[in-house]
């Protein structure tokens, strides 16, 4: 298996430079960025888990087929019903315009204050009024006047359309065929594994993406933003809308919502940027100075130069004081690879600290590990606790943070909270923190009870 992260990223980059002539070839539009980003995070899975997913059995959510003479009468009927709503719609129903659109998924809200919250949106929302924006999550209803409905047809429309279009296009089909050869030619190559019908998922996660772009792209034109703003640009969706934003002039802003390196797929050098410029922010909202200058590194084409601001972590200021900060409590935020051996050998000891360990919401490839320390059935380890409260809470109430590439090392840094590096990539990911003496590198149990001996909680109230 890969020995880290950039292992997998420069294999990724070797498979599409060996078919960089066919980009082009999908329905007129440069699939580069698609298939990068959805085969490195396939990657990442199996970096993370130590496997590689099986997708012999993967049932395509975009790419019906349409066999029967009456099976095409059915879809042209279909198709001509929504023509007529969306006609109606388009021309005759009046929209709100808004000066702004929040996009994000509702996987990453928060209860809070009794309240349903995106910390990565309602740090923004504030500044606007309710008549002036618009909050869309792209993976549920919204009940936002007639927003949904509208996104819904022409959604289904679409998608319609470009079934139709994979059906009858053989060069399409053999596009997929020639890339997914390619790549478990590589990885064969490289580790000795291969993606079993990897051709026909990254096909579907094309196609999602065309169909939510060109959708989006309507809504956009009814709605007429100035700015539209969000945060991991590169999942499917959100990167749909950026597109779809961008091909319209729309001023794009995303958030960062985690540590980003040259380790991560989506943010690493960018080869090609001219030509995928349609993909990526017009403006890249970030914490740190070193966080701008990456972006101005791996973001910068010959013509496309996107801007950065640097605004810190404001997903923490709406966070109001989250009670006391409990004497001991030491929380570990996992990354979908289970942390190394020495450290679960010091938490199965330890009986004078408190055990929280979270998994990582999007990679809980390690659950079965966390399930086997649980049943342990240790008085201070709160697997339960730390896997369904707020993340920021148990920050706040944590007298240190123990995570490998985590980005909550800078939250609970910008928190004021000690944080404790472990790992080949942790070293990697945080070297210029660790070097500076603002986070500590540990790697064995005696330098880790070293350094716990030292905190002192600070009892705040």
């Amino acid at each position: 298996m890969f020995k880290n992260r950039s292992e997998y990223i420069g294999i990724v980059e070797q498979i599409n430079n060996s078919v960089i002539d066919i980009f082009d070839s999908f329905f007129g539009i440069n699939i580069e960025f698609i298939l990068k980003i959805q085969l490195s995070y396939q990657l990442h899975l199996a970096y993370a888990k130590g496997s590689f997913p099986n997708f012999n059995d993967y049932r395509p959510l975009y790419l019906n087929k349409y066999g029967s003479v009456s099976s095409y009468f059915y879809i042209l009927k279909s198709l001509f019903i929504l023509s007529l709503k969306i006609f109606y719609f388009k021309f005759f129903v009046k929209f709100s315009k808004k000066h702004i659109v929040f996009v994000g998924n509702t996987t990453h809200n928060t209860l809070l204050n009794d309240e349903c919250q995106n910390l990565y949106l309602s740090a923004f929302t504030e500044k606007y009024s309710p008549k002036d924006r618009l909050l869309l999550y792209l993976d549920a209803k919204n009940n936002n006047e007639f927003s949904d409905f509208y996104l819904d047809l022409f959604i289904e429309w679409y998608k319609i359309l470009y079934s139709l279009k994979y059906s009858f296009s053989k060069k399409s089909l053999k596009f997929f065929k020639k890339y997914g050869d390619s790549i478990n030619s590589h990885l064969q190559s490289h580790v000795g594994k291969s993606f079993k019908g990897i051709d026909v998922f990254l096909a579907d996660q094309v196609v999602e993406y065309l169909v939510h772009k060109n959708a989006y792209r309507q809504l956009l034109l009814k709605l007429k933003p100035s700015i539209v703003q969000g945060y991991c640009f590169y999942e499917n969706r959100i990167n749909a809308m950026i597109s779809a934003a961008n091909s319209l002039n729309i001023k794009t802003i995303e958030y960062q919502h985690s540590a980003i390196s040259n380790s991560h797929f989506a943010y690493s050098k960018w080869e090609r940027v001219d030509e995928l410029y349609l993909h990526f922010p017009s403006y890249f909202y970030v914490w740190n100075k070193s966080d701008l200058l990456l972006i101005n590194d791996n973001f910068v084409g010959v013509c496309h130069k996107p801007q950065g601001k640097i605004v810190g972590i404001k997903h923490l200021a709406p966070l109001p004081t989250l009670g006391e900060k409990k004497r001991n409590k030491l929380l570990i935020c996992l990354q979908g690879i289970w942390m190394p051996q020495w450290l679960e050998d010091f938490i199965i000891k330890d009986d004078n600290h408190q055990w929280f360990i979270r998994l990582h919401p999007r990679y809980p490839n390690d659950k079965t590990q966390l399930n086997k320390l649980d049943k342990l059935n240790k008085k201070n380890l709160y697997i339960h606790e730390a896997n369904t409260s707020v993340l920021e809470e148990l920050l706040k109430q944590s007298i240190g943070l123990i995570t490998c590439f985590s980005g909550t090392a800078l939250e609970a840094y910008n928190l004021g909270i000690e944080v404790l590096i472990y790992g080949e990539e942790g070293k990697s990911a945080f070297n210029k923190f660790i070097e500076d003496g603002q986070f500590t590198y540990v790697f064995n149990e005696r330098i880790l009870e070293n350094k716990l001996n030292l905190l002192k909680p600070l009892i705040t109230t």
